[in-house]
């Protein structure tokens, strides 16, 4: 039993370091200048488009204050008014959508 003792202590160790460094991101994370929905509607055809990656941030925080994590991915298209990206389960209502850039 003392000889696991040693691997647990590793172990949370690492993931102590792994939380608190992701709480440090999260706080450190600011809020993007904020489009406007012509301009991010505009900017999110084109990627469709031209099939590039974007990088998009929603304007809504968490009950703590923390600013919303940026997405990433390629527009691959619409429905109703959220968009849809790669790599994600969810799609992103446009109204939600407080910046978008290139990835």
């Amino acid at each position: 039993m003392v000889k696991w003792q040693g691997f647990f202590l590793s172990d949370h160790t690492a993931d102590v370091a792994s939380y608190s460094n992701n709480r440090a991101k999260n706080i450190a994370r600011q809020d993007q200048q904020e489009m406007t929905q012509e301009a991010i509607g505009r900017y999110l055809m084109k990627a469709f488009d031209q099939h590039f990656p974007v990088t998009l941030q929603l304007r809504n925080h968490n009950d703590e204050g923390v600013v919303s994590p940026f997405y990433h991915g390629k527009v691959l298209g619409f429905q109703d008014d959220d968009v849809i990206l790669s790599g994600h389960q969810r799609r992103f209502p446009m109204c939600d959508i407080l910046y978008v850039a290139r990835h």
